[in-house]
């Protein structure tokens, strides 16, 4: 029963790790943090469930960010969803960032929807 439920977890998140981090390269360049912005922005241009939008902000801003984005919010949130998002792909809570991400899965899950072009370019 936890394997099935790592395992529909980790589905639920592949848009935020397998699209958000090259996205967010492509429109801004290369990075291991973003702002909250271009993450929200970033995040309705791939039309992302609004539920993933913690995860995406987790993962893709710091800590400060994080908080910035929702004032409900709290530093223990922050590392608490990053914790659980780094156990559940099985990498060290260091390593969970957009430049990390962008290297180790080397490609997008739908190259022809996050590269090439496709999505326009911020600002």
């Amino acid at each position: 029963m936890i394997l099935i439920t790592r395992f529909i977890q980790r589905w639920r998140l592949r848009p935020v790790i397998k699209r958000l981090p090259f996205v967010l390269k492509e429109r801004y360049g290369a990075g291991k943090f973003y702002t909250a912005g271009q993450v929200r922005t970033t995040a309705d241009v791939l039309k992302l469930n609004p539920a993933l939008l913690i995860p995406a902000l987790a993962i893709a801003c710091t800590a400060s960010e994080f908080l910035n984005a929702n004032l409900r919010w709290t530093e223990q949130d922050y590392w608490e969803t990053r914790a659980d998002i780094a156990r559940l792909l099985g990498i060290d809570e260091q390593e969970l960032n957009c430049e990390f991400l962008t290297h180790k899965l080397r490609e997008p899950m739908d190259a022809s929807n996050a590269s090439g072009g496709i999505y326009p370019p911020a600002g």
